[in-house]
């Protein structure tokens, strides 16, 4: 359920010399995908789910000589 994007850039710096800059969006709007609430009836947390079955919003950048 994440939606993941990324964005190139390629800029020429010489004939057969480029710079790619990339950036990778992993579940970039930050959806929440709770687990399982708690079914035991005598803990203090029953029906609540504890814990986030997907991971966090991340971002990263990379930078890439291509010759």
């Amino acid at each position: 359920m994440n939606e993941d994007f990324s964005l190139l850039k390629a800029v020429p710096i010489h004939e057969n010399l480029n710079f790619e800059l990339k950036f990778e969006f992993l579940n970039a709007f930050n959806r929440h995908l709770f687990g399982s609430p708690d079914t035991n009836p005598g803990d203090y947390t029953f029906g609540i789910p504890t814990y986030q079955a997907n991971s966090p919003r991340n971002i990263q950048v990379t930078g890439r000589i291509v010759f």
